[in-house]
C-alpha cells in the first residue's frame, strides 16, 4: 500500500514539473523568442507574418490589462454609470426636446424596449428630473448635482481611457472639460442619427420581408452594431491623450463592437424572458442583471481600447510598451541565472 501511494505522489509531482516546464516555455516564447523573430517578409511567409503580429498584439494587451488593472477600473466605471445614467438620459430629453424631438426617445423607448423593465424606470426618472428642474430651488439644485456626477463620470472615462495607453501626457484640465461637453452634447445627434436608421431599416425590411421574419429581427441588430462600432471607433481615436490613427481605432472598434452588440442582445432576450415568467420577480432581476451588463460592457469596451493602444504598438513600434521591456527584462534574467 506504501508503494502504491509513494507511486502516485511520484506520478504527480512529474506532471507537476512538466507544467512547470511547459509553462516556462511558454513564458519564453512569447516573452523573449517572440520578440527576437524577425518579421522580414523574405524570410517569412505573409500568414506566418501575419500570426507573428497577432500573437504580438495579443501578448501586449494581456500584459498590459493585468499590470494595470484595467478590470476593475471597469467594475469602478460601472459603478459610476449606474450613478450618472438617470442625468445622461435627463440631458439627451431636454435637448432633444428644445430641438423639437423630445417624443422620439420615449416613443422608441417606449415601443421597442417596453419589455426590458429597468427602460421605463430609467425614462421615467429622467423625465422627472426634467420636469421638477424648472419649478423650484431644490430641484434646480438636485439636477445641478445629478449633472455634476455625469461629467465627473466623463472625466472618469477619460482617465481610464488613457490608463489604458500607459504613461502618456495628460491634457490639461480645460481641454479635458471640452472633450466631455463634447460627447455630452453629440450624443443625441447619434441618437437621433440610430433612431431614424433603425426606423427606417425596419419599416423597409417589415414592407419586404414581413414584421416576423428573422431577416427584419437580423437587419435591426445589424444597424444597431454598426452605430456600436462607430461611436467606440470614435471613443478610441479622439477620448486618449495620445495620437490614435483611425485604421487601428476601427479595427478595434470591429471586434469590440461585434461583442458588445452580441452582449446586448443576449441581455435584453434574457431580460425580456425573466420579465414573461413572473411580472414582478422579473422586475427584481433586471437591477442584478442590469449591473451584470453594465460591468461586462465596460469590460469589452475597454478592451478595445487596449486592442487599440496593442495594435499601434506593436505595428508602429511609436509606442514604448514599458511594462514589456520590464517583463522581457525579468525573464531573460531568469533564463541566463543558472539554477
Amino acid at each position: 500500500m506504501r508503494e502504491f501511494f509513494r507511486d502516485i505522489r511520484f506520478w504527480f509531482r512529474l506532471q507537476f514539473k512538466r507544467i512547470r516546464l511547459i509553462i516556462r516555455r511558454l513564458v519564453r516564447f512569447f516573452a523573449v523568442d517572440l520578440w527576437d523573430i524577425n518579421e522580414d517578409r523574405a524570410t517569412l511567409s505573409k500568414w506566418k507574418t501575419r500570426l507573428l503580429v497577432d500573437l504580438r498584439i495579443i501578448f501586449v494587451l494581456v500584459l498590459s490589462f493585468s499590470r494595470r488593472r484595467i478590470a476593475y477600473q471597469a467594475t469602478s466605471l460601472a459603478f459610476r454609470t449606474i450613478l450618472a445614467m438617470v442625468p445622461f438620459l435627463a440631458v439627451i430629453l431636454f435637448i432633444l426636446s428644445q430641438m423639437g424631438f423630445g417624443g422620439i426617445l420615449e416613443g422608441f423607448i417606449t415601443s421597442h424596449l417596453s419589455d426590458t423593465g429597468i427602460s421605463h424606470m430609467l425614462v421615467r426618472a429622467a423625465d422627472n428630473l426634467v420636469r421638477t428642474s424648472t419649478t423650484s430651488l431644490f430641484g434646480f439644485i438636485s439636477t445641478f448635482s445629478f449633472f455634476w456626477i455625469l461629467i465627473v463620470t466623463f472625466m472618469q472615462v477619460v482617465r481610464v481611457f488613457d490608463n489604458v495607453w500607459g504613461n502618456v501626457r495628460k491634457r490639461s484640465w480645460g481641454r479635458n472639460m471640452l472633450l466631455v461637453f463634447l460627447m455630452i452634447l453629440m450624443a443625441p445627434m447619434f441618437i437621433l442619427v440610430f433612431i431614424g436608421g433603425f426606423l427606417l431599416i425596419g419599416q423597409v425590411t417589415e414592407t419586404l420581408v414581413g414584421a416576423s421574419a428573422p431577416l427584419h429581427t437580423f437587419l435591426n441588430w445589424f444597424t444597431l452594431g454598426l452605430l456600436v462600432i462607430l461611436i467606440l471607433s470614435l471613443l478610441y481615436k479622439f477620448i486618449p491623450s495620445v495620437k490614435v490613427h483611425y485604421r487601428y481605432a476601427l479595427r478595434s472598434a470591429i471586434i469590440s463592437g461585434t461583442v458588445f452588440t452580441l452582449l446586448q442582445y443576449l441581455y435584453f432576450g434574457t431580460q425580456v424572458f425573466l420579465t414573461g415568467l413572473s411580472g414582478v420577480y422579473g422586475y427584481f432581476a433586471a437591477i442584478p442583471l442590469f449591473m451584470l451588463w453594465l460591468n461586462l460592457g465596460w469590460n469589452v469596451i475597454l478592451y478595445g481600447a487596449g486592442l487599440t493602444y496593442a495594435i499601434q504598438a506593436v505595428r508602429r513600434k511609436d509606442v514604448s510598451v514599458k511594462e514589456l521591456e520590464e517583463f522581457t527584462a525579468r525573464v531573460r534574467e531568469r533564463i541566463e541565472t543558472p539554477s
